[in-house]
């Protein structure tokens, strides 16, 4: 499973959220199922904290075909996580090269992006109205005018 821009739908800002507590107590399930999920964001600091904890690691790219993995384990007697490097005979592995993954999937790139930028457009209208509306009820004095116009 793969949960693109997570950190707009699991925002720390929204812990309250029914939709948070719900995805919180599913992924809490999917550990004894040993599924995997794949959350994109900018900053793992978007997520809540108690979702946060139920990850089991993070994987970051910097370089195109170069992939970083840290192990986290969560001690809850200290509230803490430890984010390790995997480890294989004893050395630590702290870069993992992948392969072109593009070469052979570019319809499926293309569809991706298709929907990735119907979603994106999507959220920033409704935001967008929702900032109209707030300016238009007097709720906050803002000059709208300067944001991007959509």
């Amino acid at each position: 499973m793969i949960l693109d821009e997570a950190g707009i739908l699991l925002d720390k800002k929204k812990w309250y959220k029914q939709v948070v507590k719900s995805i919180h107590k599913v992924f809490q399930t999917f550990r004894a199922e040993n599924l995997m999920v794949f959350l994109t964001m900018p900053s793992l600091g978007f997520i809540e904290k108690n979702i946060r904890k139920l990850f089991d690691g993070h994987f970051s790219m910097k370089k195109q075909r170069v992939l970083k993995f840290k192990r986290w384990q969560y001690n809850a007697e200290m509230d803490k996580v430890y984010k390790k490097y995997l480890r294989r005979d004893g050395r630590k592995i702290d870069k993992i090269k992948i392969g072109d993954v593009t070469e052979n999937h570019e319809d499926l790139i293309r569809e991706y992006e298709r929907r990735r930028f119907e979603f994106l457009k999507e959220l920033q209208m409704d935001e967008w109205k929702k900032l109209r509306e707030i300016e238009t009820q007097g709720e906050e004095s803002f000059n709208l005018t300067i944001v991007l116009q959509c």
